[in-house]
């Protein structure tokens, strides 16, 4: 069983290979694309509040119809967490038996305390280009 942990940052990041030096752009092997186009939808599916505030054992689901692969697999909520931080941490971890796999979801800032948040935390130079922050 595989056990993904996605966030938009993690999934892109799955996908990266080692940085060449100079950076440069790559082509993205097309299986791989097509992977990361099924992973991003479990963290699309984390804005969608029916499932970062579920209940256990639930059907994950998406209001907004952008992640119709997670819907037709046989995906349930296994832990839900939202409101629970001075930040507002929100997501879900869910176990997909189609795929065989357990997610572990992150929403991304959505709220003004998400917002708050990103602006306080601080920055570091990764190295990766001049002047990028992460």
């Amino acid at each position: 069983m595989r056990f993904p942990v996605l966030t938009t940052l993690s999934a892109a990041a799955a996908l990266s290979h080692a940085a060449p030096s100079p950076l440069q752009a790559r082509d993205v092997p097309s299986d791989e694309l097509s992977q990361f186009k099924f992973w991003v939808q479990y963290a699309a599916a984390s804005y969608c509040e029916a499932n970062y505030a579920g209940q256990s054992g639930t059907k994950l689901a998406c209001w907004a119809g952008n992640c119709p692969q997670v819907e037709a697999a046989d995906t349930k909520i296994a832990y839900d967490f939202s409101n629970t931080t001075a930040t507002d941490t929100a997501g879900y971890i869910a176990v997909d038996s189609t795929n065989k796999a357990v997610v572990l979801a992150f929403r991304g800032s959505y709220s003004v305390r998400n917002w708050m948040a990103d602006f306080e935390f601080p920055h570091t130079d990764p190295g990766l280009c001049d002047g990028c922050q992460a």
